[in-house]
C-alpha cells in the first residue's frame, strides 16, 4: 500500500483566524502562554479555582498555523533558503540566492566545520543546478527518432516527446540563426579549441606523382671491372744483321787424270755408267761427274747477328673515374580508401536553454 498522503492540506490551519504565532521560550510568551520552547506549561493543567490558566484559542490556531504552513510548503515540492543560523547534516538540500544545493558534509553554528556558505566551498555543498549537458556538446545516441518543430530533434528510446534542444547534426539550421555541424558520415578526430569545427579528409588519396634526377658518385674501375679487350703495337727495325760461313765446309774429290777417271769422292758422285763416255776421246771412255753439296755439307754459320727488339704499344684510357645519370617518374595516383569497422550512432548537439 502507498504511504503517499490521502488527503492534502488546502491551506496552512488557521490561515484567515485569529492567531498568535508561538514565541521561541516561555519567558516572552508569558505566563500561561504557549512557547515553542514549553509548550503549555502545568498552570495551564490546574483548575481554575486553583490558580490555573486556561489555554487560549489564538495560541492552538498559532502553533496548528506554524506546523500546517511547512506541510503546506513541502506539500507544493518547497525548498527551504539557506540560512547560517542552522545546522546542515549531509544530504539535506537549500536555496541560495537563486541556486539549489545539496550538503555533502555537516556544517551550521554547532558542527565541527563551522557555517559554510553554500557558494564557498564545492566539497562542502554541491550545486544541484548545473545542467548535465552544456550547450555546444556533442553526444551520441542509439535506437532513437526525430520529431519535434522541424522534424530534426531528438526523441530519445522509450520517449514520444522531442527535445527541442536537441538537434541532429546534419549540418542543417539550429533554429536560431546558424547552423548544426554535419557529422553525417564523418569520423570524429579530436581537435584543440581553436581548431574544433574545421573539417578535413576523405574517403581517396590522391599520391603525386615523383620525379627523380640525379647522377651516381663517381667510381673508378678496378682491374677485375675492366672489360676483356687487346692492344695493337710494332716491333722496331733493330736487328739487321748477316751471317758469315762459320765452319760450314763442303769437301770432294775427282780425279786429275782425264784419261784415267775411275772414280769421285765426297761431294762428287758418279752419274752414269762406264758404257756412255765422253766422245772426245772414244778409246778411253768414262762416266760423268755430277756434284751435289748436301752429300758433305758440314758445320754451322757463325753466331754473329744476336740482337733483341723493342716493343710499342698504344697506350688508351685516362684511368678516369665515370658516372651514371639517373631519371626516373612516376604518374599521379589516386587511391580508394577502406573504412575500418564501424558502428553508426545518430550525433546530436545541445542547444543553448
Amino acid at each position: 500500500m502507498s504511504n503517499y498522503p490521502q488527503f492534502l492540506l488546502a491551506s496552512a490551519f488557521a490561515a484567515d483566524g485569529d492567531k498568535t504565532i508561538p514565541p521561541a521560550d516561555s519567558q516572552t510568551a508569558g505566563t500561561g502562554r504557549f512557547s515553542q520552547a514549553k509548550g503549555w506549561t502545568d498552570v495551564n493543567s490546574k483548575p481554575i479555582s486553583e490558580g490555573g490558566i486556561p489555554p487560549r484559542r489564538d495560541d492552538i490556531n498559532g502553533a496548528f498555523y506554524l506546523l500546517s504552513q511547512l506541510l503546506v510548503f513541502y506539500q507544493q515540492g518547497g525548498i527551504m533558503q539557506y540560512t547560517a543560523t542552522l545546522d546542515y547534516e549531509p544530504g539535506n538540500e537549500v536555496f541560495s540566492a537563486g541556486v539549489k544545493y545539496r550538503c555533502l558534509v555537516a556544517n551550521g553554528p554547532g558542527a565541527a566545520k563551522g557555517v559554510v556558505n553554500p557558494s564557498a566551498d564545492k566539497t562542502v555543498w554541491s550545486n544541484q543546478d548545473l545542467p548535465s549537458v552544456l550547450a555546444g556538446q556533442v553526444t551520441p545516441f542509439y535506437n532513437c527518432k526525430l520529431g519535434g518543430s522541424d522534424g530534426r530533434r531528438l526523441v530519445p528510446w522509450g520517449s514520444t516527446d522531442a527535445y527541442e534542444s536537441y538537434v541532429l547534426c546534419d549540418g542543417g539550421s539550429d533554429g536560431r540563426g546558424g547552423n548544426v555541424p554535419n557529422l553525417i558520415d564523418r569520423f570524429l578526430l579530436p581537435s584543440n579549441v581553436d581548431d574544433a569545427g574545421k573539417t578535413g579528409g576523405g574517403l581517396s588519396l590522391q599520391v603525386p606523382g615523383v620525379t627523380v634526377n640525379g647522377t651516381v658518385g663517381e667510381t673508378v674501375l678496378t682491374i677485375d671491372q675492366i672489360p676483356a679487350h687487346s692492344h695493337t703495337g710494332s716491333t722496331s727495325t733493330t736487328g739487321s744483321h748477316a751471317h758469315g760461313r762459320g765452319t760450314m765446309e763442303i769437301t770432294g774429290a775427282i780425279p786429275v787424270d782425264d784419261h784415267k777417271i775411275r772414280y769421285v769422292e765426297g761431294a762428287f758422285y758418279q752419274n752414269g755408267s762406264y758404257d756412255y763416255c765422253d766422245n772426245r776421246d772414244s778409246e778411253n771412255s768414262s762416266p760423268r761427274a755430277s756434284f751435289a753439296a748436301s752429300r758433305t755439307w758440314t758445320g754451322h754459320t757463325s753466331y754473329d747477328g744476336t740482337h733483341s727488339h723493342s716493343m710499342n704499344l698504344n697506350n688508351t684510357g685516362g684511368g678516369k673515374g665515370h658516372t651514371h645519370t639517373i631519371t626516373s617518374s612516376s604518374e599521379t595516383q589516386t587511391l580508394t580508401l577502406d573504412r575500418p569497422p564501424f558502428f553508426r550512432l545518430a550525433y546530436f548537439v545541445k542547444l543553448p536553454e
